[in-house]
């Protein structure tokens, strides 16, 4: 995620040498003989989400607030956290991320999805949230 709100998925492939010309401009190089090329498997501007920046509040501290987790076992799912909300984006299932329930919780300032299939969520005020990736809402706040 870049400093304006951009999120982009990216992969590394090596190719043979007579393909590497018609593949794009990023090319790695890495190792004497071969051909890497780096390719953008997904890219969304979340700043232009209505879902995500619902309030003009959101906009003054967009590079501070935005924390981004990705799933360790499925690339295609991550969440990501603005000042206001916690979100979780399945590509597989849609582009447009659904709103996880933080009612009562303070802002999102910390995320973790180091065990397979749970998020753990921090709060601004001191709360820690236990996420599964199938629901929405928390099973657990401490």
């Amino acid at each position: 995620m870049d400093e304006l709100g951009v999120v982009s998925s990216w992969s590394v492939m090596e190719i043979s040498t007579h393909l590497a010309d018609k593949m794009g401009d990023y090319d790695l190089n890495l190792n004497i003989g071969g051909r890497f090329k780096l390719l953008e498997n997904f890219s969304e501007n979340l700043m232009f989400m209505p879902e995500i920046m619902d309030s003009m509040d959101a906009f003054k501290d967009i590079a501070q607030s935005m924390e981004l987790e990705f799933d360790p076992t499925d690339n295609n799912v991550f969440y990501f956290s603005t000042s206001e909300s916690l979100f979780k984006c399945d590509r597989r299932v849609s582009n447009v991320p659904t709103k996880l329930e933080t009612t009562g919780l303070g802002a999102p300032s910390a995320l973790s999805m180091s065990d397979k299939s749970y998020l753990l969520a921090g709060f601004t005020c001191g709360s820690i949230a236990l996420y599964n990736k199938a629901y929405s809402a928390p099973i657990t706040v401490w």
